[in-house]
């Protein structure tokens, strides 16, 4: 697993090998490891790619919505 310690919560995905990560609405791919999903004090649900902020999404208040946001934008290749 790698050293870097995602957000707590959420279903995140981690790997060791590089995972392809495409985005259904612009077909932009990024190989990554993690995969972060967060929701901080203002009710944001952010997901980060290895660390970088890829999404940003307001009024989240629950993982499994910001999750299932995700997955309809996103697919994940291990």
């Amino acid at each position: 697993m790698s050293n870097s310690n995602p957000y707590p919560g959420g279903n995140d995905v981690i790997s060791e090998q590089p995972m392809l990560v495409t985005d259904l609405i612009r077909g932009t791919q990024y190989q990554v490891q993690i995969v972060d999903f967060y929701i901080d004090e203002m009710f944001n649900g952010i997901v980060f790619f290895d660390r970088m902020e890829i999404l940003r999404q307001t009024n989240i208040t629950d993982y499994d919505v910001l999750e299932r946001l995700f997955y309809s934008q996103f697919s994940v290749q291990m």
